[in-house]
């Protein structure tokens, strides 16, 4: 269990900021000043003013603002900071617009160096969360994909190019840096491949009713294969057709580039075909490391296919289409497991709710 916070360790650093009173005339202008840096970080100022400094939170005041803080610096200063649509800011009266821009800046700076002491403990917080299971998983399939589709285009554009009848004339520079090229691209589109696939995999389990649903750190850090097995049904035909395939990919061409050639791959002489053979090595046997690009790609693509279609990953996956975040606290299971039989059309109501609700929260339209 972690320490309970203890307020005296940030107070001193915070000396200067005090509860609003009614001392400060509000006669002066009012200049806005807008903090820079880590948009994440800024979201823990609410924490510090509400569980350190204990002041008032005046939560969603108005659409478009999430939360507001008034406070007094100095003795000298009325000030509030505030969460907005677009940002956080410092609102601070002051006689001009230099002498507000030097104190709200003042004033960024203790904020920043007190939240950045935080770290440790809010570190601590996060891995007793992630043991209860108590996580929200951001959904970046679609970022994921994207990648893997812009490597993949890349390579069949290099591809098409030192495929081209060579001449005298064109067999040159150029020529060699598109074959670098495809090799480098080839080898980004797998790696990009599996890490699309590992991340879908820990979205799939918001959904499966498994014991490593309540044990996802332990779940995270099994190989993508492992995982694989857990989360799909390789007892289907097609699913098992898929794994086979996967699991040939990510040994002659993905693991080679994500782990190094020495590690992973090698060569024997074979004396009738008077050449060396190249293998990969995987962790219970020896493959050979025969592949065809364009297949390779067709059955990374038929996989995502697969699992629009497939009755079993289908709902899910049309949830993770949608860009929606996938919650393990305890409360959201039970909705999660009910997505597996909702029909087309509940499907697509729920959907068009949570994302309706997800538009509001993230435009602040309270």
């Amino acid at each position: 269990m972690s320490k309970p916070l203890n307020p005296s360790m940030f107070k001193k650093r915070l000396a200067d900021f005090t509860a609003p009173e009614k001392k400060i005339a509000d006669d002066q202008p009012e200049f806005k000043h807008s903090l820079s840096g880590d948009y994440e970080m800024w979201r823990v100022a609410r924490f510090l003013f509400a569980e350190v400094l204990r002041f008032k939170i005046l939560d969603q005041p108005m659409e478009k603002i999430n939360w507001a803080i008034p406070f007094e610096y100095k003795s000298q200063y009325k000030c509030y900071i505030s969460h907005e649509k677009f940002g956080f800011r410092i609102y601070l009266r002051a006689p001009t617009e230099d002498e507000a821009t030097q104190v709200a800046k003042e004033i960024e700076k203790v904020l920043y160096e007190t939240l950045m002491s935080l770290r440790p403990l809010l570190e601590q917080y996060a891995t007793e969360a992630l043991a209860k299971g108590e996580v929200i998983v951001e959904n970046k399939y679609s970022e994921l994909y994207e990648v893997y589709a812009y490597f993949k285009k890349q390579t069949l554009r290099r591809r098409r190019k030192i495929q081209k009848p060579v001449s005298k004339n064109t067999f040159h520079k150029p020529f060699y840096d598109a074959m670098k090229q495809h090799k480098y691209y080839e080898g980004a589109t797998y790696i990009a491949f599996f890490s699309l696939l590992e991340h879908l995999s820990i979205l799939f389990l918001g959904f499966k009713d498994i014991p490593s649903r309540s044990e996802i750190e332990k779940f995270a850090k099994k190989k993508w294969h492992e995982k694989f097995k857990l989360i799909f049904d390789i007892t289907e035909p097609a699913m098992l057709k898929t794994y086979e395939s996967l699991f040939g990919i990510a040994a002659y061409q993905r693991n080679q580039s994500a782990h190094g050639y020495p590690k992973t791959t090698f060569e024997f002489y074979l004396e009738g075909a008077r050449h060396k053979i190249p293998v990969a090595l995987t962790e219970k046997h020896i493959m050979l490391r025969w592949g065809n690009q364009e297949t390779n790609f067709a059955s990374m693509d038929s996989f995502l296919k697969l699992l629009r279609r497939n009755k079993t990953t289908r709902n899910v996956f049309e949830y993770i289409h949608s860009g929606l975040n996938v919650s393990f606290f305890k409360d959201s299971l039970a909705e999660n497991d009910a997505i597996n039989i909702f029909t087309k059309n509940d499907l697509n109501g729920y959907l068009e709710h949570q994302q309706m609700m997800s538009d509001n929260m993230g435009n602040m339209d309270w």
